[in-house]
């Protein structure tokens, strides 16, 4: 489940929060946790026409998808619909 990333990941300042989650909502939790991670600037942002993602996305990759077309693709379910059709257009032009 790629949303690991957002939720366990180096500790440091830069990543995300370590914190406990419940074999009872996990999966709802990882979503909390994502769309939490991406509301952040310094993760996630659309200026014009550049999207600015986390260096997570880079180093995990492959969790996301095989090109960077899929990767920044992958982010529908934790993104506004907003920014989502913005991003989904600049793959498309």
């Amino acid at each position: 489940d790629n949303r690991i990333h957002f939720a366990l990941n180096c500790g440091a300042k830069s990543c995300p929060p370590v914190k406990k989650f419940s074999a009872e909502a996990v999966k709802d939790e990882l979503d909390i946790v994502a769309k939490a991670f991406f509301m952040q600037p310094e993760n996630f942002r659309v200026e014009g026409r550049t999207v600015h993602i986390t260096k997570i996305l880079g180093w995990y990759s492959r969790d996301f998808g095989k090109t960077k077309e899929e990767v920044v693709l992958a982010l529908e379910p934790w993104i506004s619909t907003k920014d989502f059709d913005t991003i989904r257009h600049l793959v498309e032009t």
